[in-house]
């Protein structure tokens, strides 16, 4: 789960619905956003296969979301929208952003 600042927080739904949730501060849907590739490991931007967590930053308002099986960290903005900085590729022991 991750917060913004007025209280809205997204839920990685990775297991079941291969997207990230955004719900406001009383847990009213908002929206969602992610979708699975056919093949699985689709790795167009919002494509996700198995998104595990997701974490905001309150200077920018991003959503960083795990795609644990692509091996890497996408990078949004608070409507969903891949950030120009939203692509990383992870090893077994960093991330590097593109």
């Amino acid at each position: 789960m991750a917060w913004l600042p007025d209280g809205t927080f997204y839920v990685a739904d990775g297991y079941n619905g291969t997207r990230v949730a955004k719900f406001d501060a009383s847990g009213k849907f908002l929206l969602d956003f992610g979708m699975q590739g056919i093949p699985a490991r689709k790795t167009r931007p919002g494509y996700m296969t198995t998104c595990t967590a997701s974490r905001s930053t309150s200077r920018r308002a991003r959503v960083f979301v795990n795609d644990r099986d692509n091996n890497r960290i996408q990078i949004f903005d608070e409507t969903a929208s891949i950030s120009p900085s939203g692509r990383s590729r992870c090893g077994p022991r960093a991330c590097t952003t593109s």
